[in-house]
């Protein structure tokens, strides 16, 4: 919360989803004591993942992501949180209002969502749900300063902005944390932006700032990461080198006074200088994004445009050196930070790169692959999409079907999302869930790759030579029912007179079990053709079924 009083975050058990609370003091207290596993935790009923709080008067208003955006008020003393409100829907029915990375602000006043139709920024009033400000552009979860008048938040250059959940930087983007002055108008229905300033400087794809927030005094903290190694980040607002914000480059975060009558900024012509000069070593478009011209040390910056000026820019070397940042960001203090040299360990990458985004079970459209073969010997891997359910995350109690799907989706370099594993960490993690896996039988494993026999009719006639060649005294009457396998089995041809004949014996055989026990039995036994020759059954029903039945 923004007076530190307590601490939240989103737990769930057997009787659903809820927030935790504790008390700010008494887990300071406890972790510094190395216990902090005694701290007492409080719960209520409160559903989502992206919870913020804010506090009006004596009252806290939090908000989470559930069913859009829902918000509730609280009350909080010794006895831990007690809700004065219902929860509700917040804004319902605002056009364009959408609620993806809702973020309240400190004195809960305004809430900040991104618009992914139109991949901009919004921030809101709560009460009257009117618009106080599209920033134009996609940005990271915004946070505000306790009185509004700052927000800060990280955004993406040379690549599409991350609109999901991250839990790295890949190798084509850059992200930077900025911070940005705003102005209420008179009736306070409105923000403007006036300043904007570099709290990160990242230039080498791969790397960069996020998730940044103030403390109480205005100072900003921050994430980084920088060649997957991260760090704690403490800025102060001394140490920020505030430019004047322009409306005409708000997508680019480009300064200059009068853009409308000069044309190009010198922040933009001293973006474009640097450009071409690196382009043949960064294979980056600093012109797409000049923000991050005042990211340039200030010496180099004033050397740079002593030796390369010419009168074809288009701009004095006077007002191009004036557009040279005036600051170096010194001020940062690393407040902790992962130790390069350490061994980083299994459980550790898991943890940071797999929990944040599954802390929640989650129902997904998953790709599942299966094996074609089209003859003896020959194979093609094909995939098809279906639902698929996500189990949250729990290291210590993980299940056989969840180490299978972390395995499959880590090798193909699907997860975790947005950014892979480098070779020495994903060798570290399938290790880990492989020994994990020889503690579950192999009845607990799931159904693995499945396979689809598609031969063409001349390879089916080759079959049947066969099969006459192994029986050479059957009649073509007593052949049938081997020929019938082969043509359903390779083919997916004449299965259902295959079944047929199949089942009539498993009937046959049923009436020695007892009764209660026929139709269970007789339908594991059609399942199990259908699905071996995927006859007249699709393959998502037939994973889901054998999933249901494994170790039966």
């Amino acid at each position: 919360s923004p007076d530190g009083k307590f601490l939240t975050y989103p737990g769930g058990d057997e009787i659903g989803p809820k927030m935790v609370f504790h008390h700010g003091d008494d887990l300071i207290k406890n972790t510094v004591a190395g216990t902090p596993e005694q701290t007492k935790e409080y719960s209520d009923k409160f559903e989502g993942a992206y919870q913020s709080i804010g506090k009006v008067g004596d009252k806290y208003r939090m908000i989470t992501d559930a069913n859009g955006a829902s918000m509730a008020e609280y009350t909080y003393g010794k006895e831990g949180p007690v809700k004065v409100s219902d929860i509700k829907q917040l804004c319902y029915g605002t056009v364009g209002f959408t609620t993806d990375l809702p973020m309240l602000s400190k004195d809960g006043k305004y809430i900040a969502v991104y618009r992914s139709d139109t991949s901009s920024t919004r921030i809101y009033h709560v009460d009257t749900c009117s618009l106080a400000l599209d920033l134009g552009f996609a940005t990271g979860k915004v946070s505000f300063n306790n009185d509004s008048s700052q927000i800060s938040f990280h955004v993406d250059q040379f690549s599409e902005f991350d609109s999901g959940y991250f839990s790295g930087i890949s190798k084509d983007k850059v992200k930077n944390v900025v911070a940005m002055n705003l102005k209420s108008s008179n009736d306070n229905k409105t923000l403007t932006p006036t300043s904007w300033a570099l709290v990160s400087n990242h230039v080498t794809p791969g790397n960069g700032g996020y998730y940044p927030d103030f403390d109480k005094n205005g100072n900003l903290y921050h994430l980084e990461d920088v060649d997957n190694y991260f760090q704690f980040v403490k800025t102060t607002q001394e140490d920020l080198d505030w430019m004047s914000f322009d409306v005409r480059n708000f997508k680019d975060f480009a300064g200059c006074e009068d853009c409308a009558k000069k044309g190009k900024s010198a922040l933009e012509h001293l973006a474009d200088l640097w450009s071409s000069i690196c382009d043949t070593e960064s294979k980056t478009n600093l012109s797409k994004t000049p923000v991050l011209a005042a990211a340039i040390d200030p010496k180099e910056c004033q050397k740079m445009v002593n030796d390369f000026w010419t009168k074809g820019l288009g701009i004095s070397k006077e007002e191009l050196q004036a557009a040279c940042p005036k600051k170096t960001n010194t001020g940062h203090l690393s407040i902790n930070e992962w130790n390069p040299e350490r061994d980083i360990s299994a459980e550790k990458i898991l943890q940071s790169r797999c929990v944040m985004c599954h802390t929640q079970k989650m129902e997904i459209e998953g790709n599942y692959k299966y094996f074609v073969s089209t003859g003896p010997g020959q194979f093609k891997q094909e995939t098809y999409k279906a639902p698929k359910t996500i189990e949250a995350f729990n290291l210590a109690k993980i299940d056989a079907k969840t180490i299978e799907y972390m395995n499959d989706s880590i090798m193909s370099g699907e997860m975790p999302k947005g950014s892979t594993l480098d070779d020495k960490e994903k060798e570290l993690v399938t290790q880990f869930l492989n020994r994990k896996m020889l503690n579950f039988p192999d009845s607990d494993r799931g159904m693995g790759t499945q396979m689809l026999q598609q031969y063409p009719e001349e390879e089916l006639v080759k079959l049947r030579a066969a099969e006459r060649a192994r029986n050479p005294n059957m009649t073509e009457e007593e052949l049938l029912p081997h020929l019938l396998e082969s043509d359903c089995r390779y083919g997916q041809k004449n299965c259902q007179e295959y079944i047929d004949s199949k089942m009539s014996g498993y009937t046959q055989y049923s009436l020695q079990m007892p009764e209660a026990d026929r139709a269970a039995f007789l339908e594991k036994q059609l399942m199990q053709m259908k699905c071996m020759n995927f006859y007249n059954i699709t393959l998502n029903e037939c994973r889901i079924w054998e999933e249901k039945n494994r170790g039966e």
